[in-house]
């Protein structure tokens, strides 16, 4: 059954409904221990039907050929019954806009020109040091989407995508080094080669193991490691977040939460943006919304559910369950990164973190092992430092300690973020 003739059964039995339906075709190859190891095609349909029946929202989902017809649109309706009480109605087709997110150079990649990919790699890697080992990741995938409902919304689109990540691992003794670095995007813009040439310069930073005392440092968050200072801003203004009562910045737009410096925007319409689409999953029309302007609050992640509670729009970001960004983007300053590197006197330079995902995402509060990061001095890098942890609270210190943003940015799957110099960064050591 088609995903229209759901919509119109769905309509028949007097039901409000949405449909959403995905088709993708992917093509992944592996490498692990700097050799081949697999190669995958696969074929992906999802059908998922969400309905209203007596003012709740039931959802079924189903990944079989058809998309389950009947049976699928009767599940949807049955667990209604204990669905959460809807205090919206469906959305209308709107004004929309068509961002570029399909390219025909990467719906044509093949299998052969993926492993290419991963032997250029590895023959690169490999001659930084004979014990290395490479680890290589990329996929392919071409897919079609449609979203539609009893309301009269019917559209789909395009998309490619294409995903690579490289990571290199050394072990000496008690050290264990590691390294790595992705691409993701929906068309054939990226360096493969300033891929590599990043890893192997981080490789040579690496060789030099430097002691570093616990204290406050300037710190150069490159954009990997930003991204976890981001998200506990993107926790808080999420409306689901807000309507529970557990975000502290319910009730605050309008005030100033962070640096002058911060402009955080979510754009689901941004050409040859990973998470871009034309329609979330909820029929609401994707569109670029500022959340935070100049430190100032703005706007909250609406889903229809939230937005209705909250008597405000829906900002196209709706997820099935709850609201979620498609694109995010932390808007980039005038300095190049190397002059902010230039200008640190001693510091530190964190790439990797771990468990820095870990806590209370509404506190605000950030800290975590460095992964990988590097100690500078007079500018310059000097050696990589080890069994260090940092700390940072995203909502009262970073409003007064972030000194500067890279005027380059850097796609991360889904955000795309420039390097934070951000000043007085606690860390800690194991000595200390």
């Amino acid at each position: 059954m088609s995903y229209r003739q759901l919509v119109e059964k769905a309509a028949a039995q007097g039901l409000t409904g949405t449909v959403v339906q995905s088709e993708a075709r992917t093509s992944l190859v592996t490498f692990e221990f700097s050799r081949l190891k697999g190669l995958e095609s696969t074929e992906e349909l999802s059908t998922v039907v969400q309905v209203i029946k007596d003012g709740k929202l039931g959802i079924a989902a189903s990944s079989r050929a058809g998309g389950g017809g009947d049976e699928l649109l009767a599940n949807a309706a049955e667990v209604s019954e204990f669905g959460a009480p809807v205090q919206y109605g469906l959305p209308q087709a709107q004004a929309r806009s068509q961002p570029v997110m399909y390219d025909p150079a990467v719906a044509a990649l093949d299998p052969k020109t993926l492993i290419g990919y991963g032997e250029q790699a590895t023959g690169f890697l490999k001659k930084l040091h004979p014990d290395i080992q490479v680890l290589c990741m990329m996929d392919r995938t071409v897919m079609r989407k449609t979203v539609a409902n009893t309301a009269g919304l019917d559209a789909g689109w395009d998309k490619t995508a294409f995903e690579l990540y490289v990571r290199i691992e050394l072990v000496q003794g008690k050290d264990f080094l590691s390294v790595g670095e992705g691409i993701a995007t929906t068309r054939m813009d990226f360096d493969l080669d300033g891929t590599l040439n990043n890893i192997a310069d981080d490789f040579a930073a690496a060789q030099r193991v430097v002691g570093v005392k616990p204290g406050a440092y300037d710190v150069l968050f490159r954009p990997v490691a930003l991204e976890y200072l981001v998200s506990p801003v993107l926790s808080c203004v999420d409306g689901g977040a807000v309507v529970r009562g557990v975000s502290p910045l319910a009730g605050r737009i309008g005030e100033e939460i962070l640096p002058p410096l911060f402009t955080l925007v979510e754009d689901g319409a941004l050409d040859g943006g990973v998470g871009s689409a034309v329609y979330d999953d909820q029929g609401v029309a994707c569109r670029r919304n500022i959340l935070v302007k100049g430190g100032v609050l703005q706007e909250y992640l609406l889903d229809l559910d939230s937005a209705a509670r909250l008597g405000r729009r829906p900002t196209g970001t709706g997820g099935l369950t709850r609201p979620r960004a498609n694109n995010v983007l932390l808007l980039p300053g005038a300095t190049p990164w190397r002059e902010m590197l230039a200008g640190i006197e001693r510091g530190i330079v964190i790439d990797e973190t771990i468990g820095a995902w870990a806590g209370n995402p509404y506190s605000g509060q950030v800290s975590g092992n460095i992964g990988l990061g590097f100690l500078v001095e007079n500018g310059k890098i000097v050696g990589r430092v080890k069994d260090c942890m940092f700390s940072i609270n995203v909502f009262t210190q970073l409003k007064t300690q972030l000194k500067a943003l890279s005027l380059e940015t850097k796609a991360l799957g889904t955000h795309i973020l420039p390097w934070a110099l951000v000043s007085g960064v606690s860390i800690s050591t194991r000595q200390g």
